[in-house]
């Protein structure tokens, strides 16, 4: 939120319209990750793949991604 407000001058919103962007945006990162999580225990899987060992494969770096940037897009 402290870092959606600082660049808030960027895209012209108000204080409180890029605090609340910040907010949902990061819930939204959150749910992204949940919902990757909750797919690989439904297929049985530990690792989208072996190439970052023990770190959930690569695609694991961009679960939170899937679920915010959706809603980035659609917020601005």
């Amino acid at each position: 939120m402290a870092v959606a407000a600082m660049v808030r001058g960027l895209v012209g919103v108000s204080p409180m319209r890029a605090a609340a962007f910040g907010l949902v945006i990061g819930l939204a990162g959150l749910a992204g990750d949940l919902a990757a999580s909750w797919v690989k225990r439904r297929a049985g899987i530990k690792d989208y793949s072996e190439a970052l060992p023990g770190q959930g494969g690569f695609l694991d770096r961009f679960d939170s991604l899937l679920g915010a940037l959706i809603l980035a897009a659609w917020f601005l």
